[in-house]
């Protein structure tokens, strides 16, 4: 005879399961997309750094602040993917534009600003919750976007004029590679 606690443990790991798998379905579905978009290996991966960055900010920040996953918070993964993507593709939109990677934080900056603090903002709101698991969402969600938006405005410009420097042609990176 099976009781409750234990069929909710059991429960939990398999929902954790599921969701860690669907996360890397997300990943790989948003490269093919992104590639899709871009036609360009370098430029899908230049659009995936503020994802992949801010991610890790934000599971070192957790890790600092002793803040762990739990049923009511991992459902932000998924979304984080889905709103972190964001910014870089903007930003590498904008870059293939004009091949100036300062451009991203003059014109497309303000933009991605106000997107990100919109997404702060609205699942910031969370934290004044009763509930502390709705309170652990809005505190990643918030720490996610927030890191994601930084990559996109301080590291991604860099990255590019990096690599624009290194490849062979004259502005940089190439549309087909």
């Amino acid at each position: 005879m099976v009781g409750p606690a234990v069929n909710f443990y059991e429960n939990s790991l398999l929902m954790t399961k599921g969701f860690q798998q669907t996360a890397i379905y997300i990943l790989i579905i948003v490269f093919v997309l992104l590639y899709l978009d871009f036609r360009s290996f370098s430029y899908t991966i230049f659009a995936l750094i503020p994802l992949l960055i801010g991610l890790l900010f934000l599971f070192g920040i957790m890790s600092l602040g002793n803040i762990h996953l739990n049923m009511a918070n991992f459902f932000s993964i998924p979304i984080l993917i889905g709103t972190g993507i964001d910014y870089g593709v903007h930003a590498v939109h904008r870059y293939k534009e004009t091949l100036s990677p300062l451009i991203i934080t003059k014109s497309t900056g303000s933009a991605i600003i106000l997107t990100a603090l919109t997404t702060i903002l609205g699942f910031g709101s969370l934290m004044i919750a009763q509930h502390k698991g709705v309170v652990s969402l809005g505190l990643i969600m918030s720490i996610g976007s927030f890191t994601s938006f930084l990559s996109s405005l301080i590291l991604l410009p860099s990255v590019l004029k990096h690599m624009g420097k290194k490849k062979d042609t004259p502005q940089g990176i190439s549309e087909n590679d």
